[in-house]
């Protein structure tokens, strides 16, 4: 099993940190930052979702009804901890909020997922990377 979508992750996840802000002020103050760290969020919980689906498919562990049943079907199956399952299904809930409510986005918050959560996504992918060895 292949997951060309890893490079893609840390790709994305790399980029809010191109874009340097040392301050939440000076993130609030720079709309262009706002609006690429919103595009690139969107853009690594996307790739996950699409990993979680594929896994629950090809394991046949049913199909997940919604995005985020996909990573409550792989914590019921043991390839997620409770933990990173319920991280997970919080960054859906991110990545909704970025995608369809655009005006209610605070990105204070954003700012927040940012500088305190990124590093879910490597413990996703280190799930997956654990996955492609066995």
């Amino acid at each position: 099993m292949k997951f060309n979508d890893k490079r893609r992750i840390k790709r994305e996840k790399n980029k809010p940190s191109s874009t340097k802000f040392k301050l939440l002020d000076d993130f609030l103050g720079n709309f262009e930052k706002q609006l690429a760290c919103r595009y690139t969020i969107q853009e690594c919980v996307q790739i996950c979702i699409d990993i979680a689906f594929h896994l629950c498919i090809i394991n046949e562990f049913g199909e997940p009804t919604n995005y985020k049943d996909a990573f409550k079907i792989l914590e019921q199956n043991q390839i997620l901890s409770d933990k990173l399952s319920k991280k997970m299904q919080n960054w859906v809930g991110v990545r909704n909020l970025v995608s369809h409510i655009y005006e209610d986005v605070d990105d204070a918050r954003i700012y927040s997922f940012i500088v305190e959560d990124l590093n879910d996504f490597e413990d996703f992918i280190s799930v997956i990377n654990m996955l492609q060895k066995k």
